[in-house]
């Protein structure tokens, strides 16, 4: 496990991929709490270790800054509090098993002009490369 220290960035994002490279565009998927840990994190002159810093445009994604290493990150709260996962979104794929439907009814709110639109469809997804994600848990 890792710990959410002032380390915590160094540690995930420079030992992802092999001995010999350090693998760019790469996300860290974290919990909103584990967000809130990291930007409590204070080095030893009482600032901030971590400079986080969200999308004006999306919020829940951004850029964690650790001196000179940036890392963008999306919060996502199917992450258990103390776990996080780092790598690159191209390694994860997303299949369809069913075509998708998509259908738009103007009955709804007709007197307001408002459309409803409905889908359903039937995906899944899964890493497809080997070590294309780092899971790291909280010690």
């Amino acid at each position: 496990g890792v710990a959410l220290d002032e380390k915590f960035l160094r540690k995930v994002a420079l030992n992802y991929g092999g001995d010999d490279s350090v693998v760019g565009a790469a996300t860290l998927l974290i919990n909103k709490t584990d967000l809130v840990t990291l930007g409590d994190v204070r080095g030893s002159d009482k600032k901030a270790v971590y400079e986080i810093t969200p999308d004006a445009s999306n919020p829940n994604t951004g850029v964690i800054k650790d001196g000179g290493l940036a890392v963008p990150y999306c919060i996502n709260s199917n992450l258990a509090s103390g776990t996080t996962a780092y790598g690159q979104a191209k390694n994860f794929e997303l299949a369809l098993f069913s075509n998708y439907e998509i259908k738009v009814s103007e009955d709804f709110a007709f007197n307001k002009g408002m459309l409803a639109i409905g889908g359903d469809v039937e995906l899944g997804g899964d890493v497809v490369v080997k070590g294309g994600f780092v899971v790291a848990t909280v010690a």
